[in-house]
């Protein structure tokens, strides 16, 4: 017997499955759900729970799928606010509401959470859904014109490259659609109407993965229709709209509205229409025949209803009409509360109760194992214990300690065999309870320890992928500045198609000082970056020819000349130093690996494995960990801090600032005091004698880990043996402490932690000074951030604020403004009198603002406002919703440094981007705030802030002085230049003969093979890069697989440029045409002497077209034509691929 079969025995739990319709009371939410979990178990019907707000919706869900098979419960979230409903919100929560909705049309029966808005919406009717639900099948006959407007029919976007779920690109033969439920987009190859193949391929490098036989396309929208049914519909919404006289902004807004209905547009944002295009209206409850609705705090819900009503009159009142309160928006609150067949009250009751229980909440004994035992004893013969454990190690250890007080802990299989007088183990995790009218105590580990109780379990996965990436950082668009190697800093203009001689060729079109033009052969790309700097404002144009780039490129390359020397010096000090080898893992070390409560994601894997293979090895450590905050890098250095004390060493951890240090303190301390290991803190909080007393038991090992600012950098602390440090934010420090950190480096392995991204090009040049480890994976608990983009209104502020404080969370609000910034915290405690606001700003002192920022983390406050120095690295898990003033004045990635800063822990976070109402947003603004709603998914900000914080980061990492250099070429040309410096590599490059640069071939992609720009110059720069056949053949495949069948005259310029590109790599200086009949390529002098003339002959052996000859000193290979240059240029690339083989 299992748990739930034995709870189904009791008469509490019996007596209300068994009711049609029953009123219940005196429960508590973890009673609620195991009892809604035996209904589902024990009958064969659905079950809907109805809770009044996201919040406690989401509570519910988290919980049930602690304890339930995932795949049973369902979510169905929808926004709380009318007003949000006006506006495009993420698609989050839409993508999760229509894969429940198809999930339940499949017929099996699931447990659904919602809230309230969720169970009054109105859906279009299930055979509407069903008609809307498609397959595709390998060799299906299928118009490619009909799939692309049914595409758009269900919602889906027409695009160029696909980024994210709900869009479609179509190429000649191939469409490419990324349905939602996939985790990756699928292709669809046509071979005229029939579907060859469908395959799924990767977003990132746009190539084919695995074949399918058939794929599910769902909708992406609520909100589904045809011409036909929009032209009924918009005779309807007309003959509506003439009843009432329309304010302006109605006109404004109907008309609006009827264009995007019109073009299947924005469609998320107009569900409010839906009555004109629906005979009947479903509620969710519709889509189950066999059905139970758990309806929890109908009151609370009521005022949840209430509120709605109000924020839709407040928002006609707003637009100047009331048309919208007149709209069938939802069900009446009496209607679906009426459906319910169990309603439990919450602590306000409206009395006509069938049934009052007595449920109580579990005693907590926070780690206390006497206090358990204690009331063990006191139990054991009047109340059924049942301990419901998920970690067997400390089961196993009250066990013992159990029987040593002559108590008995039984781990049972099978329930039916529980017993009064012994405690009652049963493996697994279910919320715990006390029920004194049935003598039932059930526990659980949190209950025991203090620990979080969910155990490790993957809980909401986002079913649905979002945008990738932004656009590369360095995709040009036109008017952005570049850099040219040889001429400096120009503007593009974009991509101009030039014929010369019968050939064509793509160029790159710029702009100089004083008008003058430059055009560069696409296939020359490399030659150029985009010029990237903290500010492109008021950048200077070079002049073609002038003097003044070579001298700027002279003093930097003078500059990094320096650094790299430094580099390489530290570095080989670093491979010679001798540091200590500590022992491979204990067992206490598996054990207090076990405690961490969540699944380590891959990355944080990766990391703590290169950490301990670092850590016992004989050279010192000094590794960089690079992720955005709460991605878990700390975990990863608590483990090696762990191993050090446990390996006989003392362990020192370095913040920048005292928030930091006290946060750290208390995450090492809280998971390392059960271990005997002593953690304690230095900063200026610290009274003076403790820190006296500190410093003397660190000098003689009584301290085992020390943690604090750079307190701890001071002369008079002495350590007894340092075997670990651990920096976090090293870029953060001034230059002494630095130097102080180099000294206590010099052989104690390090580690540094860092939430600021460090550049890719940058990190190949610092890979041989410390090894890197790069955490990127979100951490699978998080939801992503609601983000909503609006017109400023104080009603949502006002409601935004309310809703977070109710879930007893914290409010960032950013105002941009220092000098105005305190009439706005009078304005908020207008709007929300019981808020405690606390100001933040830059021109308050170092400790000022470090005092107002802690008091806010110990929750004496609910509301930050504040200027943009929400300081990076401290975790606020208690912050879950961002307002912002004027989003449409800040940059990109401050808005993602920003964003990150909520939603860190596993509540739904919110952020309202707002704009000074009636203003019209300037392009850019617009496509910013677009950008930043679609990418909620977590780690998205790492790939945004890449370019603004690169810059910083690589100034961090080289020293202050450095961001200078960078500033004056650019962020790529200065890793260019110190890429080459490191390598000694001399600016003169070899010099080639012009004949290897003429063109033989068309070097132009044509337009209609790939229309987009970016993706032109994407294909122009790994055409550039080709250097082997392989290459060149998995080339083929990207294009073939990308594009369809590749152009005769794109496969020409492949074998040239990789032709081109080897003549370098095997000596060939120059290509000779003067007989039109043979190419001669002739090997430089040098390359002559160093080349075995019998690998380069028996190398010959297969080839009709190829021969070798030898004359003045140099070898000189002849190539015949034969009328096909093509097939000319394949014979040498196999040629030249067989001699490079056995290279000498």
């Amino acid at each position: 017997m299992n748990l739930l079969d034995y709870l189904c025995q009791k008469e509490s739990v019996s007596s209300v499955i068994t009711s049609d319709r029953i009123k219940i009371g005196g429960t508590t939410d973890a009673w609620n759900m195991m009892l809604m979990a035996c209904d589902f178990y024990q009958g064969n019907a659905s079950v809907f729970v109805v809770l009044p707000n996201l919040y406690l919706a989401q509570n519910y869900y988290d919980e049930l799928i602690a304890f339930m098979p995932e795949e049973d419960v369902l979510f169905f979230p929808s926004d709380e606010l009318v007003s949000a409903e006006m506006i495009a919100a993420t698609g989050d929560f839409l993508f999760e509401r229509i894969q429940t909705l198809y999930t339940l049309l499949e017929g099996r029966k699931k447990m659904v959470v919602t809230n309230l808005h969720g169970a009054i919406k109105y859906e279009l009717p299930l055979s509407c859904w069903q008609n809307n639900i498609f397959k595709l099948k390998q060799n299906d006959s299928v118009s490619i014109a009909e799939l692309l407007k049914r595409l758009v029919r269900l919602g889906y976007e027409a695009v160029y490259t696909i980024t994210k779920t709900g869009e479609f690109a179509h190429r000649g033969s191939i469409v490419d659609i990324f349905p939602l439920g996939q985790s990756d987009p699928i292709r669809l190859d046509f071979f005229g109407d029939e579907i060859d193949t469908i395959k799924t391929f990767n977003m990132e490098t746009q190539r084919s993965k695995d074949s399918m036989s058939e794929i599910t396309i769902l909708p992406v929208t609520e909100f589904m229709y045809d011409e036909a049914d929009f032209k009924s519909a918009k005779e309807k919404i007309l003959r509506f709209t003439d009843q009432f006289s329309l304010s302006p902004i109605e006109e404004e807004m109907l008309a609006k509205d009827l264009f995007s209905l019109e073009n299947h547009q924005n469609l998320t944002s107009l569900s409010r229409y839906l009555m004109f295009f629906s005979p009947k209206n479903n509620l969710l409850f519709d889509f189950v025949k066999e059905k139970r609705i758990y309806w929890v705090d109908p009151v609370k819900s009521k005022e949840a209803y209430d509120h709605l009503l109000l924020d839709l009159n407040e928002y006609c009142g707003r637009i100047g009409g009331y048309m919208l309160a007149h709209m069938n928006l939802f069900s009446a609150f009496e209607f679906a509360l009426q459906q319910a067949n169990v309603q439990i009250e919450g602590l306000r009751s409206l009395g006509g109760l069938d049934r009052k229980f007595y449920v109580r909440q579990a005693p907590f004994y926070r780690a206390n194992p006497q206090a358990v035992l204690d009331d063990f004893k006191r139990y054991k013969d009047n109340k059924i214990v049942l301990l419901a454990y998920s970690n067997e190690e400390r089961f196993k250890n009250l066990k013992d300690l159990a029987l040593d007080q002559g108590l008995f802990l039984i781990a049972l299989e099978d329930l039916s065999q529980v017993r009064y007088g012994q405690i009652n183990g049963v493996y697994q995790h279910v919320p715990s309870f006390d029920l004194p009218d049935e003598d039932l105590l059930l526990l659980n580990d949190a209950n025991l320890y203090e620990t979080n109780a969910q155990p490790r379990k993957a809980r909401y996965k986002s079913i649905y992928k979002n945008a990738i990436k932004i656009s590369k950082y360095d995709e040009l668009e036109i008017g952005d500045y570049v850099v040219h190697y040889d001429h400096g800093i120009g503007k593009y203009l974009g991509i101009k198609t030039i014929e010369n001689n019968g050939i064509k060729r793509d160029f790159l079109y710029m702009m100089y000082a004083k008008g003058s033009a430059l055009y560069i052969p696409l296939e020359q790309i490399s030659s150029i970056m985009k010029y990237a700097s903290k500010d492109v404002e008021g950048v200077l144009l070079h002049e073609i020819g002038s003097t003044a780039w070579a001298k700027t490129k002279a003093r930097v390359r003078k500059r990094v000349h320096d650094i790299s020397e430094k580099l390489i010096a530290l570095y080989a000090a670093r491979q010679n130093a001798k540091g200590f080898e500590f022992e491979e893992d204990t067992p206490e070390q598996a054990q207090f690996e076990a405690d961490f409560e969540y699944e380590l994601t891959p990355d944080q894997k990766a990391a703590i494995e290169a950490v301990k293979k670092d850590m016992e090895s004989a050279r010192p450590m000094d590794r960089l960990i690079c992720g955005d905050v709460g991605y878990g890098k700390t975990e990863v250095a608590m483990r090696a801090a762990f191993k050090a004390v446990y390996g006989g060493k003392q362990v020192c951890v370095l913040a920048p600032t005292t928030i930091l240090s006290q946060q750290h303190y208390e995450t090492f301390r809280k998971r390392m005091t059960d271990y005997g290991i002593r953690v304690e803190l230095l900063n200026r909080f610290i009274p003076l004698a403790k820190q006296h007393k500190i410093i003397n038991d660190v000098a003689t090992g009584g301290v085992d880990v020390l943690i604090g600012t750079h307190r701890v950098l001071s002369s008079e602390i002495r350590y007894k043996d340092l075997g670990l440090l651990i920096v976090d934010e090293e870029q953060r420090f001034g230059v002494t402490h630095k130097e102080k950190i180099k000294e206590l480096k010099v052989n104690v392995d390090c580690i540094t932690l860092s939430a600021t991204p460090i550049p890719r090009t940058l990190q190949m040049s610092v890979m041989g000074l410390k090894d890197l480890s790069m955490i990127e994976t979100p951490p699978k608990n998080r939801y992503p951030i609601q983000t909503y983009v609006l017109e400023r209104n104080d009603r949502i502020i006002t409601d935004a604020i309310e809703r977070e404080m109710a879930r007893k969370g914290q409010v960032f609000y950013l105002y941009n403004r220092v000098e105005t910034i305190e009439q706005m915290a009078d304005h908020l405690h207008t709007l929300v009198p019981e808020a405690r606001i606390c100001v933040g700003h830059g021109k308050l002192n170092k400790d000022q603002l470090e005092n107002r920022i802690r008091d806010f983390i110990e929750k004496k406050y609910d509301i930050l406002l504040c200027t943009t120095i929400i300081e990076t690295g401290i975790d606020m898990p208690d912050t879950n919703t961002l307002i912002i003033h004027s989003a449409d004045q800040l940059g990109l990635s401050q808005l993602y440094q920003i964003r990150g800063r909520v939603g860190r822990s596993n509540k739904i976070a919110y952020a309202y981007l707002m704009y000074e109402p009636r203003k019209l947003l300037t392009k850019e603004a617009e496509k910013r705030l677009e950008t930043i709603k679609e990418f909620n998914e977590l780690g998205s900000g790492f790939k945004i802030a890449m370019r603004d914080l690169s810059i910083r980061g690589s100034g961090d990492l080289l020293g202050e002085e450095q961001s200078g250099f960078v500033e004056s070429v650019g962020l790529d040309m200065y890793l260019k230049i110190l890429d080459e410096e490191i390598h000694h590599l001399t600016e003169e490059k070899e010099k080639q003969d012009p004949t290897l640069a003429l063109p033989l071939f068309d070097r132009t992609i044509a337009k209609d093979y790939i229309e987009n720009e970016d993706v032109r110059i994407e294909i122009h720069k790994k055409i550039d890069r080709l250097n082997s056949l392989a290459a060149l053949k998995e080339l083929k495949e990207e294009l073939t697989d990308r594009f369809g069948q590749l152009p005769a005259d794109l496969n020409g310029y492949l074998y040239e440029k990789l032709l081109k590109n080897n003549c370098k790599t095997v000596g060939i200086y120059k290509m000779d045409q003067s007989d039109s009949t043979c190419f001669d390529f002739v090997f430089s002098k040098d390359s002559s002497n160093k080349w075995d003339g019998n690998v380069l002959f028996q190398a010959l052996h297969g080839f009709s077209r190829l021969k070798l000859s030898y004359k003045n000193s140099e070898i000189h290979l002849l190539a015949a034509i034969q009328n096909d240059k093509v097939a000319c240029f394949q014979e040498i690339c196999f040629y030249f691929d067989r001699i490079l083989a056995k290279r000498p």
